[in-house]
């Protein structure tokens, strides 16, 4: 999973990263940039799955961002401002944290994209699954004995001829 944290108090990325990290309890990466010109520029050149972000950051607000750069990774939005809702929601918004969060806050948020986006498919995993179904070598059934409902002799197919 490859998340981007747009946060630019460094206090509030450092406990962010911290409820993430509890919350996921499994390996992630993670890129943070802390202005309107690092995010757009990060979101550009990188695909992500998950975009935490605080709406009032060095150089504007976040939706700037959004309005730069279209993209369709969901976002939580963990600000201070509540005012910003509705707007929030307008774009990928998928829960909206008001600071100061707690653990649990966090953790619904990411619950909640879970719930909605755990069944993402994995293009690497699925090729890398297929290649080794296809290596596997397996022997199969050369032969076939069926018997006769009346009983008697049985016959003995072989799939490479027809019957």
């Amino acid at each position: 999973m490859n998340i981007l944290i747009i946060e630019d108090e460094i206090p509030a990325f450092k406990k962010l990263l911290t409820c993430v990290t509890e919350s996921l309890q499994s390996d992630f990466e993670y890129t943070h940039t802390r202005s309107i010109e690092e995010s757009i520029k990060s979101l550009e050149k990188t695909n992500y799955d998950l975009i935490l972000s605080d709406i009032k950051i060095i150089g504007g607000m976040s939706f700037d961002i959004f309005d730069s750069v279209k993209t369709s990774v969901p976002i939580i939005f963990c600000t201070a401002f509540d005012e910003h809702l509705l707007k929030a929601f307008q774009t990928n918004g998928i829960a909206y944290v008001l600071k100061p969060y707690t653990q649990k806050n966090i953790y619904e948020a990411i619950k909640k994209y879970q719930n909605l986006f755990h069944e993402k498919f994995n293009e690497k995993d699925f090729f890398k699954q297929f290649k080794g179904l296809i290596e596997q070598k397996h022997t199969f059934k050369k032969r076939f004995a069926i018997k006769k409902a009346e009983g008697g002799d049985s016959y003995e197919i072989d799939p490479g001829i027809p019957v």
